[in-house]
């Protein structure tokens, strides 16, 4: 219960931040939901399967059709790319030029600009499948991990 109340702290924590950092720049706030469900219209049970991003950071697609192009736009705006430049930095990623890797994704249609999950306590199956949402869901994807090691597991996985 702890780990779900700290993780939760830090998701505002950083919704905060970016709304800050990106707010004047971005024109759709930040939001935590579950996107599919929203494009569908859909409402919470029924068994459909959707992930619920832990932060999601506009603008969204939920329209037929998709906004890379905006997306791409949006990776060259300077407080942008030094943003994910410390991130890439701080963290881990399989790729070298992560911009351009972003920009070439084979994913065309993501429906936000970037998705952040947050993991914490999380078996590695858990933190795979996050790992997958985030990089599905957003143009740019990353997860925070409270867990080194099981992040270090999933990226040699993932390498392989």
């Amino acid at each position: 219960m702890k780990g779900e109340e700290n993780s939760r702290e830090y998701q505002k924590k950083i919704a905060s931040f970016l709304e800050r950092k990106f707010g004047k720049i971005l024109k759709e706030k930040f939001r935590e939901e579950d996107l599919i469900r929203v494009e569908r219209g859909l409402k919470l049970g029924g068994g459909f399967y959707s992930p619920r991003m832990d932060v999601a950071v506009g603008p969204f697609s939920f329209a037929r059709g998709n906004r890379n192009e905006e997306y791409n736009q949006l990776l060259d705006i300077h407080e942008i790319r030094e943003f994910l430049s410390r991130v890439v930095k701080r963290g881990k990623t399989l790729t070298k030029d992560f911009i351009k890797s972003v920009k070439d994704s084979e994913n065309k249609n993501p429906r936000c600009f970037i998705c952040i999950e947050v993991e914490n306590k999380s078996t590695r199956k858990h933190f795979m499948g996050s790992a997958f949402n985030s990089s599905i869901m957003g143009k740019v994807g990353i997860v925070i991990s409270y867990d080194k090691g099981k992040m270090e597991k999933v990226f040699s996985y993932l390498k392989e």
